[in-house]
Parts: structure tokens; C-alpha cells; sequence
């Protein structure tokens, strides 16, 4: 499927339409908004940002492989971790990037929390996450899981973070 873009309805398990893209794709990340955002597996590449209607695609802002994406629960942002931080503007479809620290290692992967408050690292730190630029990603402590975790998350319901530690 290498160069290619599945696009699948999961309610009735059918794939819809499928995009040929100029990029083998490494993560994909569905925003809701109307595009698909396809992160490549090589070395410096372009996001690009892919419009479901009509199959444009988008090259904006080089980032190196291995980039994780997350989204951000209000639907307009994303966070990207691996070497360093940053994040991204999606409220207008084509991926803007906002923000970056290059600072800060996430150790691959990340969770954003379900209020959108912070961010944790597979490196076990924390970090708070908002729209004002000059607070966003600054740390907020570390997990006890001094080693890493590979998985974290949290339940505003709850008040409680669950976090599998990397062993």
C-alpha cells in the first residue's frame, strides 16, 4: 500500500476512495475536519496534508521521520513528538505549524490529555499544553516510571492517569 491512502467508512467497514500520494506514509492522522494528514517514514520530508472531497495534497512544513502526531481533543491543533516538539495549526485544513521545542525529547511517542491540560512523553515527563504560545510544552514534572512508559492515559472522570511503564 506504499504511495497510497485508504480512506475507510468504520461504521459499515467499507474503504470509500483511495488517494495515490507522493510519500511512503509512516502515520496518518484523521482530524475531522475534512483532511488527512500523512507523515512520511523517510528521513526530511514535507506533512502533507491531504483534503478528503477532493484529493489535494498539500506539502507543508519539513519534519524528519519518526515524528509522531497527536492530535489535540479540540480538533484544531496537533502535536508532533520525536527529537523535539511542535505543534500545528489544522482549523484551516492545510497544516500550519504554530509552535516548536527543540529542547525537548519526547522518546517517540506522546498522549495528550483528555482535557487537553498536558502532555506526557514516552521519556515519563509531563508537559503543559495552551494556546498561549509562550506556556505551551513547558515541563510539568515526570511520571514515576523513571525508565519510560510505552502508553499512558488519563480520565478527567476519574482524576487518574494510567501509565504502562517501559520495562
Amino acid at each position: 500500500h506504499d504511495g497510497w491512502v485508504s480512506y475507510v467508512n468504520l461504521q459499515t467497514a467499507q474503504v470509500e476512495k483511495f488517494y495515490q500520494v507522493v510519500t511512503d506514509v509512516s502515520h496518518v492522522l484523521l482530524a475531522g475536519n475534512g483532511y488527512v494528514y500523512l507523515f512520511p517514514a523517510r528521513d526530511w520530508s514535507d506533512i502533507y496534508s491531504l483534503q478528503i472531497a477532493s484529493g489535494n495534497v498539500t506539502a507543508t512544513g519539513a519534519i524528519y521521520d519518526g515524528r509522531v502526531p497527536r492530535l489535540n481533543p479540540d480538533g484544531k491543533t496537533m502535536y508532533l513528538g520525536g527529537n523535539w516538539f511542535s505543534k500545528w495549526d489544522l482549523s484551516g485544513g492545510v497544516a500550519k505549524m504554530l509552535n516548536s521545542s527543540s529542547s525537548v525529547s519526547t522518546c517517540g511517542n506522546l498522549w495528550v490529555t483528555e482535557d487537553a491540560r498536558r502532555l506526557f512523553t514516552a521519556c515519563a515527563n509531563a508537559y503543559v499544553t495552551s494556546d498561549i504560545p509562550a506556556l505551551d510544552l513547558q515541563y510539568n514534572g515526570t511520571l514515576s516510571a523513571a525508565t519510560g512508559i510505552v502508553w499512558a492515559d488519563e480520565s478527567s472522570e476519574q482524576h487518574a492517569t494510567a501509565v504502562i511503564p517501559n520495562k
